[in-house]
């Protein structure tokens, strides 16, 4: 079953460039990256933004529909069933260890994500684009001449947006079973907070993107809430 969630918002949108240009994993400094290109978009909420309670129940029903009689819940606290969101404390805290590890100092560029709830979308086709005028009507973009309009698509912008979310069987021996969210449509206000710059979004939310995903997705925070019908 799809699930077909139109999120009005608005709430930031972080993309470092991927919303507009596909990028593969690991891409950005002048490394090719891995694996198929995919545009994408990282949303913030906040954890008890009613909004994203509709998109944790979407996710758990399409899982449900997907795998009958499979304990959603348990399997999502022990990482066996991945899900389209993450803590932004827990990958902020996990970047600062690392960087702690290393003999590094904070340098703060991973505090845009703290005190949010942060649900990845992607996808291998381009999302429609579009932008909100002075009457706020949505204005429709063609992406093929985005440098327009790209000032209204920076990362960080408060963004509407639609996607879908598909449940799926793992791939590969390593791979998890997953909620996958596709990224449909992204509407920007052209206002909001820009974050960061020059960096691909796998880059900066490398404990989350790609492989990482593999990482136990309630580290450092418990993700579920207690009225989530798992």
């Amino acid at each position: 079953m799809t699930q077909i969630l139109d999120i009005q918002g608005p709430v930031p949108c972080v993309h470092f460039g991927a919303l507009l240009k596909a990028r593969a994993f690991g891409e950005g400094k002048g490394k090719a990256g891995r694996g198929e290109p995919k545009y994408s978009g990282m949303f913030l909420h906040k954890p008890d933004d009613p909004e994203f309670k509709i998109i944790k129940e979407a996710a758990v029903a399409a899982a449900k529909e997907k795998w009958p009689g499979r304990d959603i819940g348990a399997d999502y606290k022990s990482g066996e069933l991945k899900m389209p969101w993450q803590s932004g404390d827990a990958v902020a805290d996990r970047r600062l260890k690392k960087l702690q590890n290393e003999g590094k100092e904070d340098d703060g560029r991973g505090d845009w994500q703290r005190g949010y709830m942060v649900v990845k979308a992607g996808s291998k086709n381009a999302p429609r684009l579009a932008y909100y005028d002075a009457n706020r009507n949505a204005v429709e973009v063609d992406i093929s001449k985005i440098d327009m309009h790209r000032a209204k698509f920076f990362s960080g912008a408060e963004c509407s947006y639609e996607i879908n979310l598909v449940a799926m069987d793992a791939i590969g021996e390593d791979g998890h079973d997953r909620v996958v969210a596709y990224l449909n449509i992204v509407c920007s206000t052209g206002k909001g907070e820009r974050v960061g710059g020059g960096k691909s979004a796998s880059e900066a939310f490398a404990g989350y993107a790609g492989k990482a995903t593999e990482e136990d997705p309630t580290a450092g925070k418990d993700d579920l809430d207690d009225d989530i019908p798992f």
